[in-house]
């Protein structure tokens, strides 16, 4: 599949000298292909049409959450409750549209993670 080959040709190409600064690129970058797989998977068994507003809900509610430093338990209660009250007219649509909002919720802890790291060695140098 090509997702597989662009992941490894992904993963090939990080590799830094510094482990630490190599860790919060993967994570990054894990985060950022794990929410375009999980976004690729919605619209195509939705339709690009179709539950657009649900994606973009999805999307931007996990923006909000991301932005508060909850410690990982909590972020697995937002999930939980995110479930509670998608509803979706399938299963499958249901574990897409959670698939989909786990994954930007994840997404944005990485980048928030990312960024204040390079902000502290910035701020160091």
């Amino acid at each position: 599949m090509i997702a597989e080959k662009i992941a490894e040709l992904t993963f090939e190409k990080i590799n830094f000298v510094n482990d630490e600064v190599e860790d919060v690129v993967e994570a990054l970058t894990v985060s950022a292909l794990n929410l375009n797989t999980a976004g690729a998977a919605f619209e195509q068994a939705a339709g690009q049409d179709t539950f657009t507003d649900v994606a973009e809900g999805a999307i931007e509610l996990a923006d909000v959450f991301d932005d508060v430093d909850l410690p990982d338990v909590q972020h697995e209660k937002v999930v939980a409750a995110f479930r509670k009250i998608y509803d979706a007219p399938t299963q499958e649509f249901e574990d897409l549209g959670v698939n989909l909002f786990e994954a930007a919720l994840q997404f944005g802890v990485a980048a928030r993670k990312a960024a204040a790291f390079f902000d502290s060695v910035e701020d160091s140098e």
